[in-house]
């Protein structure tokens, strides 16, 4: 007698949506790869990940798709003038972070990257934001014999003034 185990299916608890707080971009994460199912499933997999730590994301964009074709002869003699026709198509998602801070991005994207599959590329574009005026606290670099960019601009404001005083 022949006995058949069922297995129910798995179903992953839905996570709530974070909600977007500034709408600052703070991450591009890019999925590259030749079959699309597996892009999908690792693109939703990173979105699942991203909600566990409370990171609010974009839906998984679909970029455009790379097709590579080129052309073989299929003999060197008679068959010359026939051409045989390959080509590989390289498809693309992204996914946009929102609103997260340094330390979260580096582990979600370490997290990721560690859990993709083989045949498939991350890509991570990150992005910093700065308050506003965080240049003022930088140090400017002085260089024997050599003004600094605040002397110059003031020495040029000074000989303006100069030139059209004079009248």
């Amino acid at each position: 007698m022949l006995v058949v185990a069922t297995t129910k299916s798995l179903d992953v608890p839905p996570i709530a949506e974070p909600k977007r707080t500034h709408n600052q971009l703070v991450c591009n994460l890019e999925l590259s790869g030749f079959m699309p199912d597996h892009l999908d499933f690792v693109a939703y997999f990173a979105r699942h990940a991203a909600k566990a730590l409370k990171m609010p994301t974009s839906d998984t964009i679909h970029l455009k798709t790379a097709i590579n074709r080129w052309f073989t002869n299929k003999g060197p003699f008679v068959h010359a003038k026939t051409k045989e026709i390959f080509e590989r198509k390289t498809y693309h998602r992204l996914i946009q972070a929102f609103d997260a801070s340094p330390e979260t991005i580096t582990a979600w994207v370490k997290y990721v990257n560690e859990s993709l599959p083989p045949g498939v590329d991350l890509k991570v574009e990150r992005f910093e934001w700065e308050p506003l005026g965080f240049g003022k606290a930088l140090p400017e670099p002085k260089i024997e014999g050599q003004k600094t960019h605040v002397e110059e601009v003031r020495e040029r404001a000074a000989q303006y003034l100069a030139q059209f005083t004079k009248k």
